[in-house]
């Protein structure tokens, strides 16, 4: 929508203005970075709140990913017919770190963040992600491609039409079986301010959900061939690639949980998060031992948080079995 052409009065004004904004701007927009843990649904996240073009290099360059979830936030008008205002904040997450960069207090654009908005072979998923990214390329110049629709991916991943049209609190109660609340006070709040701490949190969830849900996806979806990870809670089947060997998350019995290992695996990680529970498995296996403690098993930080009883779908703690291709091994409970 066009804006109206102001007069000589308003244009001197504004002139005036932007001179006394100009004097203060090293104070009010002053370099800073800010680096501290947040619990996004019950999961640790650092996030990293930043003007520096240094710093946007250096955490793009330390947590480059195939995919990231995206979010964008800029202060709303008012006025009937005013122009929209620019993007303040973008927001890039994983499931363990997210960034959030203050656009407008940028001295210039990092030429590594340029460079993964523009990759086609990473990932930027959100909810309304085209349109957030088309503003990015009019307000900033930014090359943006690999959008991913979550609401279009999530009805045709789960057979469910009516998800198209969700929004983003929506897909996270189906696809993570996790809720929150978003404050409406906070969705159209001034984003070109110093930020609090409620605007913070509004903004790393936002990204980091649009991440969860999209790799919760992918897992469902993908990955069913020979070294799959598959991952079954509460009846809904997920897999992903793991490399040699399987592992099997399903419902436990009586908060059971139980491993069923194979003869020889390699040292790995394996990350999922069946219900927005992480669970963190590495092993390390080898001779002839039918126990795994005699065949020099390593399970550390087996579980980091294990779904509750009452919390979303009531699916109890998990039972993990883990198999090679040839389904050898024995079973033992832990």
């Amino acid at each position: 929508m066009k804006r109206k052409r102001p007069s000589k009065r308003q244009k001197a004004a504004a002139g005036a203005q932007a001179e006394e904004h100009g004097a203060g701007a090293s104070q009010h927009h002053r370099v800073a970075t800010v680096v501290k843990q947040y619990c996004i649904l019950e999961n640790d996240v650092e996030v990293t709140l930043t003007n520096e073009a240094m710093r946007v290099e250096q955490w793009v360059s330390a947590h480059m990913a195939e995919s990231f979830g995206l979010d964008v936030e800029w202060k709303p008008t008012f006025k009937r017919g005013a122009r929209e205002n620019p993007v303040a904040l973008l927001q890039l997450s994983t499931l363990r770190h997210c960034l959030l960069i203050q656009m407008q207090r940028m001295a210039t654009i990092p030429e590594g963040l340029r460079r993964l908005l523009a990759a086609p072979e990473v990932a930027l998923s959100g909810v309304g992600v085209r349109e957030d990214l088309r503003k990015l390329a009019r307000d900033y110049g930014l090359e943006c491609d690999g959008a991913v629709e979550l609401a279009v991916l999530a009805g045709e991943v789960l057979g469910r039409p009516e998800l198209r049209q969700a929004g983003l609190r929506a897909l996270s109660m189906a696809v993570l079986r996790k809720d929150w609340v978003k404050n409406k006070r906070v969705t159209m709040s001034n984003w070109e301010q110093d930020l609090d701490q409620k605007q913070v949190t509004y903004a790393a969830t936002d990204a980091w959900v649009s991440h969860a849900v999209h790799q919760a996806l992918q897992r469902h979806r993908g990955g069913r061939g020979e070294g799959a990870a598959e991952l079954s809670v509460g009846g809904t089947r997920r897999t992903r690639k793991g490399g040699e060997g399987k592992v099997k998350v399903v419902g436990g019995e009586d908060g059971a949980l139980e491993l069923e290992f194979a003869r020889e695996v390699e040292r790995r990680q394996i990350d999922v998060n069946p219900h927005g529970a992480f669970l963190r498995e590495r092993r390390r296996l080898s001779g002839q031992d039918k126990s795994p403690q005699g065949r020099g098993a390593e399970v550390e930080d087996l579980c980091d948080k294990l779904p509750q009883k009452g919390q979303g779908e009531a699916v109890g703690d998990l039972r993990v079995v883990l198999t090679d291709r040839k389904r050898t091994g024995t079973s033992a409970e832990a």
